[in-house]
């Protein structure tokens, strides 16, 4: 082999590597931060909530919704309409119904953050069951797991191939 040829040859291993560490982490993460409710458990004040405000489709977060669960008693979503609801030009959410009255919403924003939510409602109250979220923040994330990663999946590497040859 030309030592040009076995430079792209390491170049593209490690390329692969990189690749592999990125998306394995960026599937793996929004699962570690994954939130489960309880009755005890403190709820994310950006859980959001599908609504109806004046026939048009708005997500409320937890924290506005506590603060006066009253104002949003006859506007939230119990049984989805449609599937798709478009918030905004590049915004949607699609909600879906389960049973015992839970509705399962995932939310696409225009800065390409994802949300899932999974809450169940009974008279008009909301109870906060799962969440977890998707973002830019998670790609920077997977850059520096998969960029250190790859970097000491070389070292060990390379110090395995120097104690086999001592």
């Amino acid at each position: 082999m030309k030592p040009t040829i076995r430079t792209v040859a390491k170049l593209l291993i490690r390329l692969l590597i990189f690749v592999f560490l990125f998306r394995a982490t960026f599937a793996v993460l929004p699962y570690a931060a994954h939130q489960t409710y309880t009755d005890s458990t403190r709820v994310n004040p950006e859980f959001p909530i599908a609504i109806l405000d004046h026939g048009k489709p708005d997500i409320v977060d937890w924290y506005r919704y506590q603060r006066n669960a009253d104002l949003y008693k006859d506007k939230i979503i119990s049984v989805p309409t449609q599937k798709e609801y478009k918030l905004s030009e590049h915004e949607f959410f699609w909600l879906t119904s389960g049973p015992n009255n839970v509705l399962n919403l995932y939310i696409l924003d225009g800065d390409w953050n994802h949300y899932w939510a999974k809450y169940s409602v009974s008279n008009s109250i909301v109870k906060p069951i799962s969440y977890r979220c998707a973002g830019s923040s998670l790609a920077i994330i997977c850059f520096a797991v998969a960029l250190v990663g790859t970097f000491m999946i070389g070292w060990v590497y390379k110090c395995s191939v120097t104690c086999r040859s001592t």
